[in-house]
Protein backbone atom coordinates (compact mmCIF):
# COMPACT_ATOMS: atom_id res chain seq x y z
CA UNK A 1 0.00 0.00 0.00
CA UNK A 2 1.29 3.55 -1.07
CA UNK A 3 1.33 6.44 1.23
CA UNK A 4 -0.80 8.06 -1.07
CA UNK A 5 -3.96 5.40 -0.15
CA UNK A 6 -2.90 6.22 3.34
CA UNK A 7 -5.51 8.45 4.18
CA UNK A 8 -8.17 6.39 3.47
CA UNK A 9 -7.56 3.71 6.37
CA UNK A 10 -8.73 5.25 9.25
CA UNK A 11 -7.31 5.87 12.89
CA UNK A 12 -3.96 4.34 14.45
CA UNK A 13 -3.39 2.44 11.81
CA UNK A 14 -3.92 4.99 8.22
CA UNK A 15 -1.72 7.36 10.97
CA UNK A 16 1.33 4.65 10.76
CA UNK A 17 1.23 3.56 7.25
CA UNK A 18 0.87 7.89 6.11
CA UNK A 19 4.14 8.69 8.35
CA UNK A 20 5.65 5.36 8.04
CA UNK A 21 6.77 5.12 11.21
CA UNK A 22 6.39 3.10 14.29
CA UNK A 23 3.06 4.11 16.64
CA UNK A 24 2.28 3.29 20.18
CA UNK A 25 -0.89 4.39 21.73
CA UNK A 26 -0.54 3.44 25.63
CA UNK A 27 -4.55 4.64 26.55
CA UNK A 28 -6.30 3.55 23.38
CA UNK A 29 -9.14 2.63 24.97
CA UNK A 30 -9.88 6.57 25.34
CA UNK A 31 -9.96 6.30 21.50
CA UNK A 32 -13.08 7.26 19.17
CA UNK A 33 -15.49 4.52 18.74
CA UNK A 34 -14.54 5.01 14.72
CA UNK A 35 -11.02 4.12 15.82
CA UNK A 36 -11.49 1.24 17.54
CA UNK A 37 -13.91 -0.63 15.37
CA UNK A 38 -12.09 -4.38 14.80
CA UNK A 39 -15.05 -6.15 14.32
CA UNK A 40 -14.52 -8.25 17.19
CA UNK A 41 -16.87 -7.31 20.55
CA UNK A 42 -14.45 -7.73 23.21
CA UNK A 43 -12.52 -5.39 21.33
CA UNK A 44 -15.29 -2.81 20.31
CA UNK A 45 -16.45 -3.05 24.01
CA UNK A 46 -13.47 -1.18 25.19
CA UNK A 47 -11.28 -4.20 26.27
CA UNK A 48 -8.13 -3.29 24.17
CA UNK A 49 -6.23 -0.79 26.39
CA UNK A 50 -2.47 -0.46 24.79
CA UNK A 51 -1.69 -0.42 20.72
CA UNK A 52 1.47 -0.60 18.66
CA UNK A 53 1.24 -0.65 15.10
CA UNK A 54 4.61 -0.56 12.62
CA UNK A 55 4.15 0.07 9.01
CA UNK A 56 5.56 -2.94 6.82
CA UNK A 57 7.70 -1.25 4.39
CA UNK A 58 10.39 -2.59 2.26
CA UNK A 59 12.70 -0.55 0.13
CA UNK A 60 11.16 2.40 0.61
CA UNK A 61 7.02 0.75 -0.52
CA UNK A 62 4.34 0.51 1.96
CA UNK A 63 3.30 -3.13 2.10
CA UNK A 64 0.88 -3.36 5.20
CA UNK A 65 0.51 -2.59 8.76
CA UNK A 66 1.22 -4.95 12.22
CA UNK A 67 -1.09 -4.31 14.61
CA UNK A 68 -0.43 -5.90 18.57
CA UNK A 69 -2.49 -4.59 21.47
CA UNK A 70 -3.20 -6.11 25.39
CA UNK A 71 -6.57 -5.27 27.35
CA UNK A 72 -4.32 -3.44 30.47
CA UNK A 73 -2.07 -0.34 29.79
CA UNK A 74 1.87 0.27 30.15
CA UNK A 75 2.05 -3.48 29.16
CA UNK A 76 5.02 -2.59 26.12
CA UNK A 77 8.59 -2.02 26.99
CA UNK A 78 11.14 -0.99 25.26
CA UNK A 79 12.14 -4.56 24.09
CA UNK A 80 9.06 -5.45 23.00
CA UNK A 81 8.77 -2.28 20.59
CA UNK A 82 12.17 -3.10 19.19
CA UNK A 83 10.74 -6.77 18.53
CA UNK A 84 7.50 -5.79 16.88
CA UNK A 85 9.98 -3.08 14.74
CA UNK A 86 12.21 -5.85 13.62
CA UNK A 87 8.91 -8.21 12.99
CA UNK A 88 7.62 -5.91 11.02
CA UNK A 89 10.84 -5.34 8.94
CA UNK A 90 11.03 -9.45 7.75
CA UNK A 91 7.27 -9.14 7.58
CA UNK A 92 7.77 -6.61 5.04
CA UNK A 93 10.56 -8.57 3.32
CA UNK A 94 8.34 -11.85 3.68
CA UNK A 95 5.32 -10.02 1.65
CA UNK A 96 7.51 -8.03 -0.65
CA UNK A 97 9.15 -11.79 -1.67
CA UNK A 98 5.81 -13.06 -2.21
CA UNK A 99 4.93 -10.12 -4.45
CA UNK A 100 7.75 -11.30 -6.54
CA UNK A 101 7.13 -14.43 -6.70
CA UNK A 102 3.49 -13.81 -7.52
CA UNK A 103 4.57 -11.66 -10.52
CA UNK A 104 7.39 -13.89 -11.53
CA UNK A 105 4.72 -16.85 -11.69
CA UNK A 106 2.49 -14.50 -13.60
CA UNK A 107 5.11 -13.57 -16.11
CA UNK A 108 6.36 -17.45 -16.55
CA UNK A 109 2.76 -17.78 -17.42
CA UNK A 110 2.92 -15.16 -19.84
CA UNK A 111 5.77 -15.93 -21.34
CA UNK A 112 4.53 -19.82 -21.67
CA UNK A 113 1.38 -18.39 -23.30
CA UNK A 114 3.65 -16.17 -25.82
CA UNK A 115 5.68 -19.20 -26.27
CA UNK A 116 2.81 -21.52 -27.15
CA UNK A 117 1.55 -19.04 -29.66
CA UNK A 118 5.17 -18.59 -31.42
CA UNK A 119 5.10 -22.69 -31.32
CA UNK A 120 1.22 -22.23 -33.06
CA UNK A 121 2.61 -19.53 -35.50
CA UNK A 122 5.47 -21.24 -36.23
CA UNK A 123 4.05 -24.76 -36.96
CA UNK A 124 1.23 -22.72 -39.40
CA UNK A 125 3.90 -20.93 -41.05
CA UNK A 126 5.14 -24.41 -41.45
CA UNK A 127 1.95 -25.55 -43.20
CA UNK A 128 1.90 -22.48 -45.48
CA UNK A 129 5.53 -22.89 -46.74
CA UNK A 130 4.90 -26.68 -47.70
CA UNK A 131 1.56 -25.73 -49.09
CA UNK A 132 3.44 -23.19 -51.15
CA UNK A 133 6.18 -25.26 -51.87
CA UNK A 134 3.41 -28.10 -53.15
CA UNK A 135 1.80 -25.24 -55.19
CA UNK A 136 5.29 -24.15 -56.81
CA UNK A 137 5.93 -27.41 -57.58
CA UNK A 138 2.53 -28.26 -59.80
CA UNK A 139 2.84 -24.82 -61.32
CA UNK A 140 6.39 -25.98 -62.39
CA UNK A 141 5.41 -29.52 -64.06
CA UNK A 142 2.18 -27.69 -65.24
CA UNK A 143 4.72 -24.74 -67.45
CA UNK A 144 6.58 -27.97 -68.43
CA UNK A 145 3.84 -29.51 -69.92
CA UNK A 146 2.53 -26.04 -71.14
CA UNK A 147 6.11 -25.84 -73.08
CA UNK A 148 5.91 -29.64 -74.29
CA UNK A 149 2.58 -29.32 -75.76
CA UNK A 150 3.82 -25.40 -76.94
CA UNK A 151 6.81 -27.18 -78.99
CA UNK A 152 4.63 -30.67 -80.14
CA UNK A 153 1.75 -27.91 -81.94
CA UNK A 154 4.81 -25.75 -83.17
CA UNK A 155 6.19 -29.02 -84.86
CA UNK A 156 2.90 -30.26 -86.13
CA UNK A 157 1.81 -26.85 -87.31
CA UNK A 158 4.91 -25.86 -88.66
CA UNK A 159 5.17 -29.44 -91.13
CA UNK A 160 1.81 -28.23 -93.60
CA UNK A 161 3.35 -25.21 -93.97
CA UNK A 162 6.95 -26.34 -94.71
CA UNK A 163 5.06 -28.61 -97.43
CA UNK A 164 3.18 -25.13 -99.17
CA UNK A 165 6.03 -23.63 -99.63
CA UNK A 166 7.62 -26.72 -100.90
CA UNK A 167 5.36 -26.96 -103.32
CA UNK A 168 5.23 -23.89 -104.39
CA UNK A 169 8.40 -23.39 -105.48
CA UNK A 170 8.39 -26.22 -107.08
CA UNK A 171 5.40 -25.23 -109.19
CA UNK A 172 7.35 -21.97 -109.40
CA UNK A 173 10.41 -24.17 -110.85
CA UNK A 174 8.04 -26.38 -113.33
CA UNK A 175 5.52 -23.90 -114.48
CA UNK A 176 7.11 -20.77 -114.03
CA UNK A 177 7.70 -20.15 -117.53
CA UNK A 178 4.40 -20.97 -118.57
CA UNK A 179 2.37 -19.06 -116.21
CA UNK A 180 1.63 -15.27 -116.68
CA UNK A 181 2.21 -12.42 -114.45
CA UNK A 182 -0.84 -12.45 -112.29
CA UNK A 183 -0.86 -16.48 -111.15
CA UNK A 184 2.45 -16.05 -110.35
CA UNK A 185 1.78 -13.44 -107.98
CA UNK A 186 -0.79 -15.42 -106.41
CA UNK A 187 1.81 -18.13 -105.99
CA UNK A 188 3.98 -15.49 -104.68
CA UNK A 189 1.36 -14.72 -101.86
CA UNK A 190 0.73 -18.35 -101.11
CA UNK A 191 4.62 -18.46 -99.54
CA UNK A 192 4.32 -15.27 -98.50
CA UNK A 193 1.71 -16.17 -96.33
CA UNK A 194 2.87 -19.37 -95.24
CA UNK A 195 6.58 -17.96 -94.35
CA UNK A 196 4.42 -15.26 -92.43
CA UNK A 197 2.40 -18.10 -90.63
CA UNK A 198 5.82 -19.86 -89.45
CA UNK A 199 7.59 -16.91 -88.26
CA UNK A 200 4.38 -16.27 -86.11
CA UNK A 201 4.39 -20.43 -84.85
CA UNK A 202 7.91 -19.59 -84.00
CA UNK A 203 7.63 -16.38 -82.21
CA UNK A 204 4.51 -17.53 -79.91
CA UNK A 205 6.48 -20.63 -79.14
CA UNK A 206 9.20 -18.03 -78.23
CA UNK A 207 6.87 -15.84 -76.16
CA UNK A 208 5.23 -19.44 -74.50
CA UNK A 209 8.77 -20.19 -73.15
CA UNK A 210 9.64 -16.50 -72.02
CA UNK A 211 6.18 -17.01 -70.27
CA UNK A 212 7.39 -19.37 -67.96
CA UNK A 213 11.47 -17.70 -67.87
CA UNK A 214 12.64 -14.47 -67.62
CA UNK A 215 11.48 -12.31 -69.44
CA UNK A 216 13.86 -10.97 -72.32
CA UNK A 217 12.20 -7.40 -74.51
CA UNK A 218 13.53 -7.03 -77.84
CA UNK A 219 14.45 -4.16 -80.31
CA UNK A 220 11.15 -4.09 -81.99
CA UNK A 221 11.07 -1.62 -85.23
CA UNK A 222 7.06 -0.71 -85.14
CA UNK A 223 7.03 0.47 -89.07
CA UNK A 224 8.09 -3.45 -90.10
CA UNK A 225 5.59 -4.82 -87.56
CA UNK A 226 2.86 -2.56 -89.30
CA UNK A 227 4.04 -3.51 -92.87
CA UNK A 228 3.65 -7.33 -91.57
CA UNK A 229 0.42 -6.94 -90.05
CA UNK A 230 -1.11 -4.86 -93.27
CA UNK A 231 0.53 -7.99 -95.30
CA UNK A 232 -1.15 -10.49 -92.84
CA UNK A 233 -4.40 -8.37 -94.05
CA UNK A 234 -3.97 -7.63 -97.43
CA UNK A 235 -7.03 -9.70 -98.67
CA UNK A 236 -9.52 -7.92 -96.23
CA UNK A 237 -8.16 -4.20 -96.86
CA UNK A 238 -8.90 -4.92 -100.66
CA UNK A 239 -11.90 -5.97 -100.05
CA UNK A 240 -13.35 -3.66 -98.04
CA UNK A 241 -11.32 -1.37 -100.26
CA UNK A 242 -9.85 0.61 -97.41
CA UNK A 243 -6.83 3.17 -98.05
CA UNK A 244 -4.26 3.07 -95.17
CA UNK A 245 -2.21 6.21 -95.07
CA UNK A 246 1.54 7.02 -93.01
CA UNK A 247 2.25 10.28 -91.88
CA UNK A 248 5.77 10.23 -89.99
CA UNK A 249 7.88 6.64 -88.91
CA UNK A 250 7.11 4.86 -85.94
CA UNK A 251 9.69 4.40 -83.19
CA UNK A 252 11.54 1.40 -82.68
CA UNK A 253 11.33 0.04 -78.82
CA UNK A 254 11.89 -2.81 -76.61
CA UNK A 255 9.00 -5.55 -76.14
CA UNK A 256 7.83 -8.62 -77.56
CA UNK A 257 7.39 -8.59 -81.62
CA UNK A 258 4.67 -11.27 -81.51
CA UNK A 259 2.37 -9.44 -79.15
CA UNK A 260 3.09 -5.71 -81.19
CA UNK A 261 2.29 -7.81 -84.48
CA UNK A 262 -1.11 -8.85 -83.12
CA UNK A 263 -1.64 -5.66 -81.51
CA UNK A 264 -1.33 -3.81 -85.09
CA UNK A 265 -3.38 -6.96 -86.52
CA UNK A 266 -6.03 -6.55 -84.04
CA UNK A 267 -6.16 -2.78 -84.62
CA UNK A 268 -6.66 -3.07 -88.21
CA UNK A 269 -8.85 -6.12 -88.20
CA UNK A 270 -11.11 -3.81 -86.20
CA UNK A 271 -11.37 -0.85 -88.42
CA UNK A 272 -12.41 -2.64 -90.76
CA UNK A 273 -15.25 -4.80 -89.55
CA UNK A 274 -16.79 -1.61 -88.18
CA UNK A 275 -15.98 0.54 -90.78
CA UNK A 276 -19.49 1.28 -91.40
CA UNK A 277 -21.09 2.39 -94.69
CA UNK A 278 -18.34 5.50 -95.71
CA UNK A 279 -15.29 4.37 -96.72
CA UNK A 280 -12.64 3.44 -94.93
CA UNK A 281 -9.20 5.35 -94.37
CA UNK A 282 -6.80 3.98 -92.08
CA UNK A 283 -4.01 6.78 -90.73
CA UNK A 284 -1.29 5.51 -89.46
CA UNK A 285 0.50 8.43 -87.26
CA UNK A 286 3.55 8.96 -85.26
CA UNK A 287 2.84 11.85 -83.17
CA UNK A 288 4.83 11.85 -79.48
CA UNK A 289 2.33 13.08 -77.31
CA UNK A 290 3.35 14.12 -73.70
CA UNK A 291 0.67 13.53 -70.82
CA UNK A 292 1.12 13.66 -67.31
CA UNK A 293 5.13 13.44 -67.68
CA UNK A 294 5.24 10.29 -69.64
CA UNK A 295 5.79 10.14 -73.25
CA UNK A 296 3.80 8.22 -75.96
CA UNK A 297 2.98 7.50 -79.80
CA UNK A 298 -0.49 8.02 -81.17
CA UNK A 299 -1.42 5.88 -83.49
CA UNK A 300 -4.77 7.31 -85.33
CA UNK A 301 -7.38 4.77 -87.67
CA UNK A 302 -10.32 6.60 -89.48
CA UNK A 303 -9.82 9.75 -87.10
CA UNK A 304 -10.26 7.40 -84.01
CA UNK A 305 -7.59 7.28 -81.57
Amino acid sequence: MSPVEAPLIAGIVGKAVQQQRQIYHEHYSSCAPAQADWGDPDMEDGALASLICCPLIHQGTVLGALTMGVPSANQYITDTLNTASMVSTILAAMLDRWKRIHQLHQSQRAALNIAQDIEASRAELQKSSEALHERSEALQNSNRDLESFAYAASHDLQEPLRKIIGFTELLEAELGSQLKEVPLEYMGYIKLSAQRMTHLIQGLLKYSRAATAVHELESCNLNSLFEDAIDALSLSIAQSGAKIEWHGELPILLGYPVLLRQLFQNLLENAIKFRGDQPLMIEVQSQRVNHEGAEYYQVSVSGMT
